[in-house]
Formats: C-alpha cells, structure tokens, sequence
C-alpha cells in the first residue's frame, strides 16, 4: 500500500445498503471522508454497476483522490474489470456486504444454508426486502405479486437479523418479524459487528481481508479470490 498518500486525499464509493454503518464507522474511528453513494438496485444488472463504479472511480480521480475505499464486496465479480485510474483501491475480501457485518467469510460459511440476511440496509433501502417487496405488490398488484415474491424465495428457509450495534433495534425487530412472517420464513437473530467496515477506514489491509489494487491498474476477474 502506498503510505505517502494523505488522509485528506481518500475518498468512499460505497453501496447505499450500507451507509448506516459506514456513517458510524467513521464515527467511531474519527475518520471522516467524502462518501459518493451508489444506488442498491444497480446491483440487479452487474454491468450497469461496473460501468456506474468505474465512472465514479474517475471521477475521484479526477478530483484529486490518491487512495479510494470501496464499500463494496466483489459483488458476482461487478468489479471486475475495474481501472483503477491514478489512485490506489482498496476492495473488502468477502462475496458481499453482508459478510462485513458477520465478520469473516469463514463465520458466513458457518450460518445455516438458504438464509436471507436482513440489516437496516437490506431491510428498507431500494431494491431489497420490505421495501422491493413493497414496490412488486404495488406494481403487480397483491395476488400477484405475491406469486412473484415467493418465487424469488423459494430457496431461502430463514432470515436472519444481524445487529451490527449501529442502530436502534426495536423497530427493526418489529418489521423484520413482519417481513418473515408474510414469506413463511422463521426468524433468526444473530450479533454481527461493525468492524469490517472500521478497518477499511483505518487499515491496516491485510490481505486476508482486503485486496490493494495499485494505481494504473485492471482489476481481472482472476485476482478476485475469497479466502
């Protein structure tokens, strides 16, 4: 990793799935910096999120950055093909993000199979839970979209609710218990942490955890290895 780099010079793409705990994680580690948020759905159309991601990569670039934060995971490998332009990427090791707020890759291969996995993020933002669910019944219609609903979860047995200590959590619980109730899913509830997300702030980036992707560089679908 390049030391020389100044604080003042990094910048933050991240999925707007997170900024909950990203906003808390800069609280907590005093490490504050500009944060260009993209929207969740670009992740239903991988392309579109490479090209959306590479845009915004240019554009710190080109606004001086050294040094850019991904608050993104390898994502179905969305960031493949990524040119890291004039500044140093850093990239969380995991397949996505809800494996930042399960600790380790090796903890989320632990959890039971055909789990769908519900933070604030995944619970109301754009694109996931409640709020997709929400947007299909108004746009099918309820018998209907319910139809299309349970096709789409057909392979999942169980949501989990993870406390990432970031936020309140008796609303969340309330409306968690609600959205699994409606799909005939059975409840988990599951501690989760934060630290993911405030290492990426401060480092180090070990490589167990995170790619460094140096300057001039092109992210290749090979380099995209999980632990």
């Amino acid at each position: 990793m390049n030391e020389d780099i100044k604080t003042s010079d990094t910048r933050i793409i991240a999925c707007h799935t997170i900024q909950k705990e990203l906003e808390h994680a800069m609280e907590v580690t005093g490490r504050v910096f500009p944060v260009t948020y993209l929207e969740s759905r670009l992740h239903d159309t991988p392309k579109i999120l490479n090209e959306t991601l590479q845009q915004a990569v240019g554009e710190a670039c080109r606004d001086g950055a050294g040094r850019i934060l991904l608050g993104y995971a390898t994502c179905g490998n969305s960031v493949a093909g990524l040119s890291t332009g004039t500044c140093e990427v850093i990239l969380p090791r995991t397949d996505d993000c809800v494996t930042f707020f399960l600790g380790s890759m090796q903890r989320r291969r632990q959890m039971p199979a055909g789990t769908y996995y519900l933070t604030h993020g995944w619970l109301y933002d754009g694109g996931h839970g409640q709020a997709y669910y929400d947007e299909i019944m108004e746009k099918y219609g309820r018998e209907t979209g319910e139809e299309i609903y349970e096709m789409m979860m057909e392979n999942y047995e169980n949501a989990a609710l993870v406390d990432t200590h970031c936020y309140e959590m008796d609303a969340l619980k309330k409306d968690a218990r609600a959205f699994a109730d409606c799909l005939g899913l059975e409840l988990l509830q599951i501690d989760g942490s934060n630290t993911y997300l405030e290492q990426l702030l401060t480092g180090p980036w070990d490589e167990e955890r995170f790619f460094v992707f140096p300057p001039g560089h092109v992210i290749g679908e090979e380099e995209l290895t999980l632990p």
